[in-house]
């Protein structure tokens, strides 16, 4: 039991250092690059931050253990939304632009539909973790080129290097945090005796997001609203693509009748709804991140029984 705290304690002081770093990385070097620190969010973030859902994802399945690695990517796109969306919210209400709506949002709707569609049948092949993996290849070529410059010549005075191992630094820190409390939580689930399933949809998935939290609430006490969205969209749709396309390259992924029956639905629902809410009046206020909060309690609570 000890230990277990021990690893949550070491873990989460790994993630508020890794967040602060990667945050800070990526922000210097999207100035230096002349990027918008939405489109590095959704690339350096985003995907900084799904490494944990990749290599437990893996993991898992090459263990033959898949419902972890698909509870996993379910569990944490759902936290990603109804949790650590909704908690960034509480502490800074989000204005969001309405372009990142209409091309991430959407397209975070079109990869969830294209999973959905590829897990029909109960597993995911090989063939179709390649058209995963080119889905994800398509969306970052065409958000690169409708990428809009959102700096004026402010370049801090740090150098593109430095830059660049601030945000490796955070990259390296945020998944060993997410280790170190992913192993304690688990530890802890197991003793209580929760099946692999309800582990991968709510410990895994909650410890696999952790970096996504720190990240967000890191950026939300700044007030730098695109690295939220940027992040939490951005990582959405690496899980589905790159994570779940990962998983099953590695050894074709079975999902369990559970998951295409409910888990996908829930999904969906709760990617639509936060799309909605952020959509109406291009903003999340803090009674919506309550209210997002509370659903998301009621889902845990109605998996766990």
């Amino acid at each position: 039991m000890f230990s277990a705290l021990g690893f949550l304690g070491l873990g989460l002081l790994l993630l508020y250092f890794g967040g602060n770093w990667l945050v800070d990385g990526a922000q210097f070097i999207a100035r230096k690059l002349g990027l918008s620190t939405l489109l590095i969010s959704i690339v350096i973030i985003g995907f900084g931050t799904s490494v944990p859902e990749l290599l437990v994802a893996i993991n898992a399945n090459l263990a033959s253990k898949p419902d972890i690695a698909v509870g996993n990517v379910i569990g944490s796109n759902i936290a990603n939304l109804l949790l650590v969306m909704a908690i960034t919210a509480l502490i800074f209400p989000l204005n969001v632009v309405e372009k990142v709506l209409r091309i991430d949002g959407t397209s975070l709707i079109g990869v969830t539909l294209l999973y959905m569609m590829l897990a029909m049948d109960g597993a995911l092949s090989r063939a179709d973790a390649c058209v995963l993996v080119l889905a994800i290849l398509g969306y970052l070529i065409f958000r690169a080129n409708n990428d809009e410059h959102d700096h004026e010549d402010d370049a801090p005075n740090i150098t593109l290097r430095n830059a660049c191992l601030l945000a490796a630094a955070g990259l390296i820190a945020l998944p060993f945090g997410a280790d170190l409390f992913l192993q304690g939580a688990v530890s802890l689930a197991q003793k209580l005796g929760l099946s692999d399933e309800m582990i991968g949809l709510t410990i895994v998935a909650l410890g696999t997001s952790v970096p996504e939290l720190a990240t967000c609430v890191v950026a939300a006490m700044r007030r730098d609203v695109d690295v939220v969205v940027g992040n939490i969209l951005g990582s959405n749709i690496f899980n589905l693509t790159l994570v779940m396309g990962g998983a099953a390259l590695a050894q074709p992924l079975t999902i369990a009748r559970s998951f295409v029956e409910l888990g996908n639905s829930v999904l969906l629902a709760a990617t639509i709804l936060s799309l909605i809410l952020m959509f109406t009046g291009a903003r999340l206020c803090r009674k919506e991140g309550a209210s997002m909060l509370v659903l998301y309690l009621f889902i845990v609570s109605i998996w766990i029984s």
